[in-house]
């Protein structure tokens, strides 16, 4: 019974790669409650959109934080330097292959339920020069997170696993 329940709800989201980190959220949820049975989910319905956006949002953070801030500007909603931005693009995988493969909700904005939209053909993906936010580069930041190995801290996993039990469990977590 819960695998069927589990397999209409992936049936929703036509994006293999999205569909793949929906399976590892699951994953990471299960765990978690597998290994620390003395915390509980907050809420009994389970948001996984809101789930991996919020991961997404995260990775996107930190990459900008690592890449910009760390070429000492103190003030990530100014405009970058051309030098901050070289040295943001230059550790960006433009030509990875996440970038290459077909990924049709990384088109769909973020408060807009699961929707099947082709991607427009030959569309290249490149960060915005004017401001490194989250909302201006979304369509990059999605398509560089769902390119990341699963495994490690800064993989997939790790970053669903933060976004899980500060959402999900409702604990704060540093890593």
């Amino acid at each position: 019974m819960t695998a069927l329940l589990i397999e209409s709800i992936l049936d929703c989201i036509s994006d293999p790669a999205e569909r793949q980190i929906a399976v590892e959220c699951l994953v990471v949820i299960s765990r978690i409650e597998e290994r620390n049975p003395e915390i509980k989910l907050k809420n009994d319905i389970l948001d996984l959109h809101m789930i991996i956006q919020d991961a997404i949002k995260t990775f996107w953070s930190h990459l900008i934080e690592t890449k910009y801030l760390s070429n000492g500007n103190s003030k990530p909603e100014n405009p970058p330097t051309n030098e901050a931005m070289s040295k943001i693009k230059s550790t960006i995988p433009i030509n990875s292959p996440a970038l290459k493969r077909p990924n049709k909700l990384a088109n769909v904005p973020t408060t807009s339920p699961v929707t099947k939209v082709a991607p427009k053909e030959n569309e290249s993906l490149q960060l915005n020069s004017l401001e490194t936010t989250f909302e201006a580069n979304e369509k990059l930041a999605r398509k560089l997170f769902f390119d990341l190995p699963s495994d490690g801290k800064d993989g997939t996993m790790g970053i669903l696993a933060a976004s899980c039990v500060r959402l999900v469990f409702g604990v704060n977590w540093t890593s």
